[in-house]
Formats: C-alpha cells, sequence, structure tokens
C-alpha cells in the first residue's frame, strides 16, 4: 500500500475524530479500524484488477455496498474517471464519509434490500467487499436487480467472528454461492487472521 495515501488518510481522520460534532467514543474505533492493513490492500486488490475491466466500459458508474466510510469510493476516484456511490445501512457512514473522503463521492444511506431496478440500471459496475455480512438470499435478490453486462466484484471471507454472518470456508464455496452468469476472476488473499476472496463476474 502507498504510505503516502495512507498517512493522508490517517492526517483527515484525525482531523475528523478531534473536531467533528458527530463524533462519540462508539465511533472512534471502527474509524480506525476502516484503515488497517488488511482493509487497504483489500481495497487496493480491487483497484488493480479493476484495470483489466475498465478500458471496455464506457462511462463507468460504480456502485459499492456496505461501502463503510467510503475508502474503496476514495481509491477508486483516486485512479479512474468513474462516477462513484457509496451506500451503507449505518447512517454515521454517509456522514463520516462525506467529511473524510472526496466531494464527488455520492455517499447514501441505504439498506441492500431497500433497493430496486430503478436504483441499480444506472450502475455498469457493482461492488461489494462485505458478503460476510450479508445472506445469500439477500444477495441474490440485490443481484437480480442488475442490469445485463454489468460486472459485479464481490469479496468475503472466513474470518468467523459474530457479526460475519455469512462466511464462507475456501473460496470455492464463496464461488458456487454466487449467482453470477460467467465468473472471469476469482482467487484468495491471505492475512494472518483469515483469507480474503474476490470473485469477478458478469
Amino acid at each position: 500500500m502507498d504510505i503516502c495515501i495512507m498517512l493522508y488518510n490517517y492526517h483527515t481522520l484525525l482531523d475528523v475524530i478531534d473536531y467533528s460534532s458527530e463524533i462519540s467514543p462508539k465511533h472512534v474505533r471502527p474509524l480506525i479500524r476502516h484503515l488497517t492493513n488488511e482493509q487497504l490492500e483489500s481495497k487496493k486488490w480491487i483497484c488493480d484488477e479493476l484495470e483489466t475491466y475498465m478500458r471496455a466500459i464506457d462511462e463507468p458508474n460504480v456502485l459499492i455496498l456496505a461501502g463503510w466510510f467510503g475508502l474503496l469510493a476514495q481509491m477508486i476516484r483516486n485512479r479512474y474517471d468513474a462516477k462513484v456511490t457509496s451506500i451503507d445501512i449505518d447512517p454515521m457512514c454517509a456522514k463520516f464519509g462525506r467529511m473524510l473522503y472526496d466531494k464527488d463521492i455520492t455517499f447514501k444511506h441505504k439498506a441492500i434490500e431497500d433497493f430496486g431496478h430503478r436504483d441499480t440500471r444506472s450502475h455498469n459496475i457493482i461492488i461489494c467487499t462485505s458478503c460476510e455480512h450479508v445472506s445469500d438470499e439477500v444477495l441474490h435478490d440485490f443481484l437480480s436487480l442488475r442490469e445485463l453486462g454489468t460486472l459485479v466484484i464481490l469479496q468475503s471471507n472466513n474470518y468467523y467472528i459474530p457479526e460475519h454472518i455469512n462466511c464462507k470456508p475456501k473460496n470455492e464455496d464463496f464461488v458456487k454461492s454466487l449467482p453470477l452468469r460467467k465468473v472471469l476472476y476469482s482467487e484468495t488473499m491471505s492475512f494472518e487472521r483469515y483469507d480474503r476472496y474476490m470473485v469477478i463476474g458478469l
């Protein structure tokens, strides 16, 4: 991970923690955790692999599900000329995301279950790095709304903690669980505590 990006993010984060009237002790830990090495490396992995597909997509319009505070949204904006929308069920994610990251990123407080076809049809790239937080049923229902040819990038892991309701033991199990018409890429990145899987498809 580029050390300049990491230091810039931490500097901005400290400003938000120090000066935001919205901050409370319960927010500090998640804000810090969204910039761990594992988070940074897994998001960089997406940005690196996106390069292969961006050349074939006219006017890329990215929708990030469960985008947390917007780290991935910012990393995509830094690297590509793309519209980016980041949604999360936690209303504080949108509030802090607007403080931390690019003003051109659209942040929304919204649950994945609340999306309809009208919400998804303008997006030609859909990303979710938090599939371990989402049931297969909810993810399948959402992906059934996508337009034909939409690029889908999904990550999950085998990090079994209480808030992870849908971990998969292996990457192969994750791939089998997904309603993709075609799998273009499937790999595993290993960290000290868990493995992270990434699948790209249509």
